[in-house]
């Protein structure tokens, strides 16, 4: 589909549109919205993705411990005898 070029106006009112408009993670429809739009709503999905990737670093250092416990409960014997062996548990 063709889309007629946008004035800087134009342009802001269309990315105020999709901030407005889109919310992280839904459908896109790339063959019937303005690229401008399109390339707005990429944008929101990025920063969202970029946000939960964050987010796993904000985690309190308790929760990190727990995780890390109940990722070593559950590993076998013999794999807790081989990070003992090689010291990959220090």
């Amino acid at each position: 589909m063709l889309f007629r070029e946008l004035n800087q106006a134009e342009a802001v009112a269309f990315i105020e549109w999709a901030n407005d408009n889109y919310t992280a993670g839904d459908d896109i429809d790339r063959e019937w919205w303005h690229p401008a739009i399109v390339q707005q709503c990429d944008r929101i999905n990025q920063l969202a993705d970029h946000a939960a990737r964050l987010a796993h670093y904000a985690e309190t250092p308790q929760q990190l411990a727990d995780q890390h416990l109940n990722d070593l409960i559950a590993l076998t014997s013999a794999q807790r005898r081989e990070l003992v062996i090689t010291g990959a548990g220090q």
